[in-house]
């Protein structure tokens, strides 16, 4: 699997800060038809908290979509699933 790196964004939360690192996830599907599967990482540098979820896509243009949309507004690992349940 291969990490693609989107951005890095920083929220302020309970008086402390912290920055976030987005990835698209890229994985080889097998078979008669070979094709890429995307998801998505965050991580928080600070306490390498992190949250990834596995085969969103096969689009790349919508996963990078995605990808800059969850930069932009900082979502946390915390609140991917739910971001992620909500925009499929």
């Amino acid at each position: 699997m291969r990490e693609l790196w989107i951005g890095t964004n920083s929220i302020s939360a309970e008086g402390e800060e912290f920055t976030c690192e987005y990835f698209v996830l890229i994985e080889e599907t097998g078979g008669n038809f070979p094709c890429e599967s995307y998801g998505i990482k965050i991580k928080v540098n600070e306490s390498g908290e992190f949250a990834e979820v596995n085969d969103i896509s096969l689009n790349a243009e919508k996963i990078l979509d995605l990808g800059n949309l969850l930069c932009r507004n900082v979502v946390t690992p915390c609140t991917l699933m739910d971001v992620i349940q909500d925009w499929l």
